[in-house]
């Protein structure tokens, strides 16, 4: 879709959607993608990397996303508690995790850490 324009990936998209007992979408742009695995992989983890993936190509901001802190049920037990405070993306030191150390020394010099760890 990024590369041929939108409707290209209807035929990928609807295959989904047709599963999941929704309508057929034509013309589907990356917009409606991103919208498609977010509600179809809500719950599997796999936001993250595709949040990471889509900032670094500019379909999203995750500081927009990450900037914000969440709550908690405002039922009780929890009241609406924040549950994770706002926290600041950095680029690129963000895009990765730090190799454990033990790695590392365990290689030799032939594994290297990630920048800016």
């Amino acid at each position: 879709m990024r590369q041929s324009g939108p409707g290209s990936g209807d035929a990928e998209l609807n295959k989904v959607r047709i599963r999941a007992g929704l309508l057929p979408k034509s013309g589907a742009t990356m917009r409606d993608l991103v919208h498609e695995r977010r509600v179809e992989l809500g719950a599997e983890n796999t936001r993250w990397q595709d949040l990471l993936r889509w900032d670094k190509d500019k379909l999203v901001n995750i500081d927009t996303i990450v900037s914000k802190p969440m709550a908690a049920s405002p039922l009780p037990p929890f009241n609406g508690a924040t549950v994770i405070p706002p926290r600041t993306f950095t680029r690129p030191k963000d895009y990765y995790m730090p190799i454990p150390q033990q790695i590392v020394d365990e290689s030799k010099g032939i594994i290297k850490q990630n920048p800016n760890y």
